[in-house]
């Protein structure tokens, strides 16, 4: 980060409850760990050593973010939208351990993973090769 400190430092994007296990993870290894959410109240805002209050569902404002400060690592929180925007500030500034954002959308937009099953082997199907297949919602 720009702070000037000596550890290597992590932005964790989100804040909530579920986030609280990464960051303690984050913090345990010896990283400076920031967090972003819009929640003001969630919990890993009281224990990071640095907060960014804005909705990172917006991707952009995540990736705004990210260049403005110097992370090492880029974490993604328990939910699709963390990880679809941490893919593109990945995939913006050279993060590595992502998937490409065509991949992140496929996999984590319901309507466009339908599509790509629809257009390959798995149109329609309730049974593949023996295996049962979970039927669509």
């Amino acid at each position: 980060m720009t702070t000037g400190h000596p550890k290597k430092s992590a932005l964790l994007v989100g804040s909530s409850y579920s986030a609280a296990p990464l960051l303690f993870a984050l913090k345990k290894r010896g990283l400076h760990v920031a967090v972003c959410g819009n929640q003001k109240d969630d919990p890993c805002h009281q224990y990071a050593d640095a907060s960014f209050y804005f909705d990172y569902s917006h991707k952009d404002d995540l990736l705004d973010q990210v260049r403005q400060n110097s992370f090492d690592f880029l974490v993604p929180s328990c939910n699709d939208f963390a990880y679809l925007a941490c893919s593109w500030a990945a995939h913006n500034c050279h993060f590595s351990g992502y998937d490409d954002w065509e991949t992140a959308l496929t996999l984590h937009t319901k309507d466009r993973f339908r599509d790509f099953c629809s257009n390959r082997l798995l149109k329609n199907s309730t049974r593949l090769a023996g295996w049962h297949v979970i039927p669509w919602i």
